[in-house]
């Protein structure tokens, strides 16, 4: 049987086998470790935005009869179709009881539960038709037919409060005719 020796050169080669395999070894689990692979998956999202603008053309003296220009309009500054409906407010309650009349459009909106619902989706930039053009103070109380005095005359201010709700997809398969998409929209809660 013949022995084995160590020798200087023997130590050499394992050595040197030893450091390409610790080499390959780090540098593989290094490029497995840094190697990626991404993929980006970007959204946006939809924002039904809206505001409030009017043309007002307060009176320079309110008295019985008197009419004057109030023409509130609601603009979307989103980036999606949405629906609006509008409830009016006075600042004072006996506001109501002078005021006779609201010229308001019903062809473009229709009254329900004390709010006035806009029949079509608002584009992105585009608005509504004014809700009303003109609201004529009364010459006789409602409650009782008796005239109106300029005493009975108070300062008051009108509220134009407005929300939205954005349209859906029009994609979607939808289950109610196209003219009442509205009413579904804020019955629905969508």
């Amino acid at each position: 049987m013949r022995s084995f020796r160590w020798q200087p050169f023997n130590g050499f080669i394992l050595a040197a086998a030893l450091l390409v395999s610790l080499t390959l070894f780090v540098s593989g689990t290094y490029a497995y470790m840094i190697s990626r692979d991404d993929r980006v998956n970007e959204f946006t999202v939809g924002e039904d935005d809206i505001g409030i603008t009017e043309v007002f053309e307060p009176p320079t003296e309110l008295t019985p009869g008197t009419a004057f220009t109030k023409q509130p309009i609601v603009y979307n500054s989103g980036n999606v179709p949405a629906f609006v409906r509008v409830r009016i407010a006075f600042s004072d309650g006996a506001a109501e009881d002078i005021l006779e009349a609201f010229d308001y459009d019903l062809i473009n909106w229709e009254a329900h539960g004390g709010y006035y619902y806009y029949k079509h989706a608002v584009q992105p930039g585009a608005s509504t038709t004014a809700l009303f053009n003109e609201v004529q103070v009364a010459t006789t109380r409602p409650s009782n037919g008796a005239a109106l005095g300029d005493e009975d005359m108070l300062d008051f201010d009108i509220f134009v409060y407005a929300e939205s709700r954005r349209q859906p997809d029009p994609n979607e398969t939808k289950l109610y005719p196209l003219h009442e998409e509205y009413r579904h929209i804020w019955e629905s809660g969508w």
